[in-house]
């Protein structure tokens, strides 16, 4: 079984830049390398070196698709 620590941050807390570890499989697509850069909590600037289109439009779904919910640690 696996086993994850998750926390769910504030809204407009969120600041910094994210880099992935692993690929993410969204619709069927990969998006990998990829990189988010957080203000106040929006995602105000992203890059993938692999997937540049679909992670657009995961994160232009709507506005709280902007935002960050969770971050988890799963081993």
């Amino acid at each position: 079984p696996t086993e994850e620590i998750f926390s769910m941050p504030k809204k407009t807390g969120v600041n910094g830049k994210v880099f992935s570890s692993k690929p993410l499989n969204y619709g069927g697509n990969l998006i990998n390398n990829f990189s988010l850069t957080f203000k106040d909590g929006r995602v105000i600037d992203f890059d993938a070196k692999e997937g540049y289109e679909s992670l657009k439009s995961l994160i232009n779904i709507d506005e709280g698709s902007h935002y960050l919910g969770e971050v988890a640690l799963v081993p």
